[in-house]
């Protein structure tokens, strides 16, 4: 993810919302320039939200890795069979609502 110039702090608050089945590890990885930061979060079946720094000083770029540690299967979706959601057969893994990046406060 490039960073603006017009960015006006040394540091990033991420935010990642997120979906997955209970018991999933959900391992989210922030890179700026070497500075790295890593969070572990195990899931309850519901929303769940993963947040860390990031210092990013001069750095232009930011990389954001995020990894679910489950077990490989395919399922009958109920929602996509009553046609609350678009996938009949689904796969196991995380469910990515939004990321954001926001200034913290220097």
């Amino acid at each position: 993810i490039k960073i603006d110039d017009s960015f006006g702090s040394n540091s990033a608050k991420i935010t990642v919302v997120l979906e997955a089945n209970p018991g999933v590890t959900i391992t989210l990885d922030v890179d700026a320039g070497g500075n790295t930061s890593t969070i572990r979060e195990v899931t309850e079946g519901h929303l769940t939200t993963v947040t860390t720094i990031a210092d990013v000083n001069e750095n232009d770029t930011l990389s954001i890795r995020i990894r679910a540690d489950t077990t490989e299967g395919i399922w009958l979706n109920p929602q996509g069979i009553s046609g609350r959601g678009d996938r009949i057969i689904d796969m196991n893994g995380a469910w990515i609502h939004w990321i954001e990046i926001q200034e913290t406060p220097t």
